[in-house]
């Protein structure tokens, strides 16, 4: 959630929100509602994990995900 509230967002939920209503240069072009229940889900499915000790550091997570779309992750 830490990048989410250095952002300026409440959590992780509304940042990923705002995301997917931000302009993009996607050619998919915005996230539908699915997908982003669907992302936001994953989201919270993610956070239980993490809280219960499961998981992987979140800025691994970023860096992974941004590795499998050929995307660069700075923090």
């Amino acid at each position: 959630m830490g990048v989410a509230k250095a952002a300026g967002y409440e959590d992780v939920p509304a940042f990923i929100s705002a995301l997917a209503n931000e302009p993009t240069e996607d050619p998919r072009g915005r996230l539908s509602e699915k997908e982003l229940l669907d992302s936001v889900a994953m989201i919270k499915r993610g956070n239980a994990e993490i809280e219960a000790g499961g998981g992987m550091a979140a800025e691994d997570a970023f860096r992974k995900l941004a590795d499998k779309h050929g995307l660069t992750f700075s923090a």
